[in-house]
Formats: C-alpha cells, sequence, structure tokens
C-alpha cells in the first residue's frame, strides 16, 4: 500500500506533494516523460514562498543548493504544509 500526501497541489506540467518526512516535485513532460525531485525533510534549510498568480516556491538545503519553482497560486500553501509538516 502506497503512502498517501498529506498536501498535494500542482499546476499543468507540475506538481507538489508534501508527505511526513519529504517534499516530492514531479514534473510532466512530453510523451509520459516524468522528471522526480525528491527533498527530505532533514535536508531541507529554509522555505520561501510568493505570492499572486504566477506564485513561487524557494527551499534551500543544508548543502547549499537552492531550488525555485513557479507553483500559481499555492506556493504559500505549499509552503505552509512544508512548515506544518516539519
Amino acid at each position: 500500500m502506497s503512502e498517501k500526501p498529506i498536501y498535494k497541489a500542482g499546476t499543468p506540467g507540475n506538481m507538489f506533494e508534501v508527505y511526513h518526512n519529504r517534499v516530492t516535485y514531479v514534473e510532466f513532460g512530453l510523451l509520459l516523460s516524468r522528471k522526480e525531485t525528491v527533498i527530505p525533510f532533514r535536508n531541507i534549510a529554509t522555505v520561501e514562498s510568493g505570492s499572486g498568480l504566477t506564485g513561487w516556491l524557494k527551499i534551500s538545503t543544508n548543502d547549499g543548493k537552492t531550488r525555485k519553482w513557479t507553483v500559481g497560486p499555492w506556493g504559500k500553501a505549499v509552503r505552509d504544509a512544508i512548515l506544518q509538516a516539519m
């Protein structure tokens, strides 16, 4: 049985899923291609978000990498879900 996400949001072409111990970002491409990025909570240093129709989510990790995605109007909701789950 697969684990169910605590929170799930997305725009056409991508999806964020927040689980009890990680964040998963899935990007869908052409011809059923799929790119998945998994960030465990133990590696997250900061989480920031912007609002509006072109809202964004930025996650900085302990190893110095920063990832930024356009998430539409769900930026604050995804950030809040991550912070609550941590």
